[in-house]
């Protein structure tokens, strides 16, 4: 497995350089990108990264958009290139934010075309050029509809009190609850927007 995040996690670290390698790359350089497919034998990609204009107002409107989009081609693209037959791709809960259908959210519930937050907005793009995509290429993309918490989890979500008020049952603690908010900063602990974990076997000799 090939892990391109500058920051190898600890229960990880006794893996590296055996059945896990890490490799520093920018998904908006595809040069980059593709460069660890001539290091790696490819097999499969999770891009967990967010291919999304992060934080708010950092570019201007349209090159931060066009920037978010054009990593996940990137991404795609190597992909296609390395001929790997499964992406899976990280999407979010927050796209069924304004679903007023009643009962548990299931994956064929039709999903509001608005969104109040740019993550679940670029998730849902992400999630249809996906689907454009697997008829045209071979490959299987599976968007993983991720929670903002559980196990590993960050307990100080700034978008749900789900989490604190977890952790604070769990320790019998009074919650100590972050703001919820629509725009906020990324959290230290966050993957970084240039994040990608393609998983590889190691190519021989």
């Amino acid at each position: 497995m090939i892990l391109t995040s500058a920051v190898l996690p600890d229960d990880l670290a006794g893996l590296a350089g055996q059945r896990l390698f890490t490799e520093r790359a920018d998904v908006g350089d595809l040069a980059a990108l593709l460069d660890i497919g001539r290091r790696h034998s490819i097999t499969g990609i999770v891009h967990l990264a967010g291919s999304v204009p992060w934080p708010p107002g950092a570019q201007p409107p349209v090159a931060g958009a066009r920037d978010a989009i054009g990593s996940l081609f990137n991404v795609l693209q190597a992909a296609c290139d390395w001929q790997v037959p499964r992406v899976g791709l990280a999407s979010t809960i927050g796209i069924y934010g304004g679903v007023t259908a009643p009962g548990p959210l299931r994956e064929d519930v039709p999903l509001p075309m608005t969104a109040g937050h740019p993550i679940p907005a670029f998730k849902k793009i992400g999630e249809l050029l996906a689907d454009y995509l697997v008829g045209l290429t071979g490959i299987e993309i599976v968007n993983y509809r991720i929670s903002p918490w559980g196990p590993g989890g960050n307990p100080m979500s700034p978008f749900t009190a789900v989490p604190q008020l977890v952790h604070a049952a769990a320790r019998g603690t009074w919650p100590g609850c972050a703001p919820v908010t629509t725009a906020s900063p990324r959290l230290p602990d966050q993957a970084p927007a240039t994040a990608v974990t393609p998983s590889t076997v190691p190519r021989k000799a």
